[in-house]
């Protein structure tokens, strides 16, 4: 799947002056929305994080609402005009933006990406905090589920964890640049949004957060957990505790699962105020990787809704990448949504309905980060792995514009290899398991270390 999924960079444009950009879809072609980046974004970090980096600068560089918002995206419907930044004011745009600077910090080391930066990253920061400030959370924003019109209640939890994951990156950048009072107003709306998406999101009574908050609705939203994939991906632990995780996913297995996806939303009784019908019957295809991303994640906690079972975990992503491989039979046009099991004709479910060639899908990519436990931090010299397998096994190492393995003998020997790029790091800054190599890392490709 992963091999196959590079056939994504079909929709990708190398000016002639260097610049690298990407088209949305086939049939969306706004160019490079940053919700639609953060889907789609760890195979071009890993290959050619220049692109991610030049896209980076450029929508803070289109941050001229006096606000602080960064805009949706680079090139609007219609094509045109190009590398001019707008859009609508989203919940997982400028969170995304924050949340990537903190990546690409962490696998670069670039002193002049933070320098040139935070400080649109410090306005940034100052509109979502402000923008949740009527209750704690995101208030009323548009996501990167537009269609289902969740815009119009007053906060969701898709939103709400996409948030978290922004204030813990931006309170990581703010310690590293020794800005003490970004960092103290980070952490008073980090306290605030921690209690808020307990007390208007959790349901106590089914064991999983809402989709909204709205009344007494307890609609339940698959890929609500979107953003805690990216925080355990990035190093920044949970945002709620591992048990309510497991139990949501539950809930989401219990409500959403059907045999390609998940459902969007279950148990909406209050349509969205603002009148439009949503179609909730609807598979996504971010929902079924992200469930199973968080299903690994939390088996070192035991609370796994696999139990230990690391193929139980991938069952979901494995079935709904299936679907394409062995029923439609296309690897090379995966759209954005499909239908559910809900048509009686079963020649007509699971199929294609809406965005052709997206990149949904691409969320899988977290999944091979967690499997290794892979950590980085470069510019604190340091490179953890905390894999879900004993040993032996062989595993991807992936960063940067860097690539290889990490492996494990059946007599517990550990060893690293580059195979893309180089690596380097101080002595103690390579561990697996804790178990630490002493010496200065600094390995060109095919070249590695055992210890």
């Amino acid at each position: 799947m992963f091999i196959n999924q590079m056939s994504h960079f079909r929709g990708m444009i190398w000016s002639r002056d260097g610049r690298m950009r990407e088209f949305e879809a086939l049939d969306c072609m706004d160019v490079d929305s940053i919700h639609n980046d953060g889907q789609r974004h760890l195979p071009y970090l890993w290959l050619m994080p220049q692109f991610e980096i030049g896209k980076l600068r450029k929508w803070g560089s289109g941050q001229v609402l006096p606000d602080g918002y960064i805009q949706e995206f680079l090139g609007p419907f219609g094509v045109g005009p190009f590398d001019v930044p707008g859009g609508r004011i989203m919940a997982d745009t400028t969170t995304l933006w924050i949340t990537e600077l903190y990546e690409l910090w962490c696998h670069t080391g670039d002193p002049t990406l933070l320098t040139d930066l935070w400080p649109i990253a410090v306005k940034a920061i100052n509109w979502t905090i402000a923008n949740s400030a009527e209750i704690g959370l995101p208030w009323k924003l548009y996501s990167t589920y537009d269609i289902l019109w969740l815009d119009s209640y007053n906060t969701t939890s898709y939103n709400a964890f996409l948030y978290l994951t922004a204030l813990k990156s931006g309170a990581e950048l703010a310690n590293i640049v020794n800005d003490t009072a970004t960092g103290t107003m980070i952490a008073s709306a980090l306290t605030r949004a921690e209690t808020a998406i307990q007390n208007l999101l959790w349901d106590n009574t089914n064991g999983y957060f809402r989709a909204y908050s709205w009344g007494t609705d307890s609609a339940v939203m698959a890929d609500t957990l979107y953003g805690q994939v990216i925080a355990k991906g990035l190093g920044l632990g949970w945002l709620v505790s591992p048990s309510q995780i497991a139990s949501h996913l539950q809930g989401e297995m219990i409500h959403n699962r059907n045999p390609y996806g998940f459902r969007s939303i279950t148990n909406r009784t209050t349509p969205p105020p603002n009148g439009q019908k949503p179609n909730d019957d609807s598979n996504w295809q971010q929902a079924g990787p992200d469930w199973s991303a968080l299903a690994l994640a939390l088996i070192p906690t035991n609370t796994s809704p696999a139990g230990t079972n690391i193929t139980l975990a991938l069952e979901p992503a494995e079935s709904q990448l299936n679907n394409w491989r062995l029923r439609i039979n296309s690897l090379w046009n995966i759209a954005g949504i499909t239908s559910t099991d809900t048509p009686t004709d079963e020649n007509l479910q699971g199929l294609p309905t809406v965005t052709s060639h997206y990149g949904f899908q691409l969320v899988s990519y977290w999944i091979l980060p967690i499997l290794s436990g892979q950590i980085t931090n470069l510019p604190a010299g340091k490179l953890q792995f905390f894999p879900l397998f004993s040993c032996p096994f062989n595993l991807p190492m992936l960063m940067a514009a860097t690539t290889g393995t990490i492996a494990c003998d059946i007599n517990g020997v550990y060893n690293l290899t580059i195979n893309f790029g180089s690596l380097s790091l101080p002595a103690n800054g390579l561990s697996v398991n804790n178990h630490t190599y002493g010496s200065v890392v600094s390995l060109q490709a095919g070249e590695s270390v055992t210890w």
